[in-house]
């Protein structure tokens, strides 16, 4: 604003997104983020092309780490040499980049190339974004909360009681503590409850030693698999907890999935969660300390299910409606490129 006027916007601001377009079976939280952005935002979805020799105006980097690994040793030298080149061209050309604080840190650590890389992005980073209001890793940070899944997967019956299903969805990686959770509950005498653990694996090892845990137990369904949405759908409407013993974690879309779809979910207690919990309150979103053991776990499956019986309560959307949240972005990209926005 400048005198009192409101200046116009001479073209529409073009935001590269550093991630490519998921896939179908993928998490949409990219596509939602895109698809409710305003007209005077075009979004690009990442390609080496795109970000090496196309025109735009700020580049929006979710999980930088992933543009520097490759399936194979060549690959990751090929993807940190591109990366090389796009962090050079970001600095000659003085390009805003914006950073969302999906993590903290790499879940699978960071080389040391790698780490220079990632402090090198933040340098250059002249917005930050926050999924959890006051955790900002030293960076001045917009908050704007992560959206709700409740239109994009096949719909859920309502939770019940009846059900004696826990499950753990999503890809099982080493951080997300998988294997602790077969453990334990293998290791417990109760019978009461069943657990599936659904979700695509990229460790063979990681695979074979959850198998190697749960694989013999009539109790404990493994489907180490990437799934459908109609087939995580199907899991989640057969349960009636998603435990997600997290070893670290600051946001969790899975946990937002899982109450997406009406499902209350347990997970160790850290920022993301107790948020989740001031925000939704305790018999949405359960929390424990310190590691998973099975009396915690086989205790807070009772209480959920007898909160369950007393009735949940409904949940409160608005604030994560997914046109609010891309306007909101919208408004840090102009911040970002020293724009006006036309009013």
């Amino acid at each position: 604003m400048v005198g009192g006027i409101w200046l116009t916007r001479r073209r529409v601001i073009k935001v590269l997104f550093g991630s490519p377009r998921p896939g179908i079976d993928q998490n949409p939280y990219l596509s939602l983020l895109a698809s409710g952005m305003p007209t005077d935002v075009e979004v690009v979805f990442f390609s080496w092309r795109q970000a090496l020799w196309s025109r735009f105006d700020v580049i929006h980097l979710h999980w930088p780490e992933t543009l520097m690994r490759g399936s194979s040793g060549p690959r990751s030298a090929g993807k940190l040499a591109l990366t090389l080149m796009l962090l050079l061209r970001l600095s000659v050309t003085n390009t805003p980049v914006v950073l969302t604080l999906h993590n903290l840190r790499p879940h699978e650590g960071a080389t040391r190339l790698e780490s220079l890389f990632l402090r090198w992005f933040r340098k250059l980073t002249r917005e930050a974004i926050t999924l959890i209001d006051g955790v900002h890793a030293g960076l001045v940070a917009h908050y704007i909360p992560h959206g709700h899944y409740k239109d994009v997967y096949p719909a859920t019956g309502p939770v019940s009681a009846d059900s004696d299903v826990v499950a753990f969805v999503g890809a099982v990686r080493a951080y997300k503590g998988v294997d602790r959770l077969v453990q334990v509950f293998v290791n417990h005498p109760s019978n009461e409850f069943r657990l599936i653990v659904a979700g695509g694996v990229s460790d063979p090892r990681l695979g074979d030693e959850v198998r190697a845990l749960g694989g013999h137990d009539e109790r404990v369904e493994l489907r180490l698999t990437s799934l459908t949405s109609n087939e995580l759908s199907d899991i989640i409407d057969q349960c009636f907890l998603i435990v997600l013993p997290f070893r670290e974690v600051l946001n969790s879309g899975t946990a937002l999935l899982a109450l997406s779809l009406g499902r209350p979910v347990l997970m160790p207690l850290g920022p993301g969660s107790a948020a989740l919990q001031v925000e939704f309150g305790a018999r949405w979103v359960r929390t424990y300390e310190g590691d998973l053991t099975g009396d915690v776990l086989i205790g807070q499956a009772t209480q959920a299910r007898d909160d369950i019986r007393r009735g949940l309560g409904e949940l409160n959307w608005e604030s994560r409606e997914w046109d609010e949240i891309a306007r909101r972005h919208a408004e840090v990209y102009y911040l970002a490129a020293g724009m006006v926005r036309e009013r």
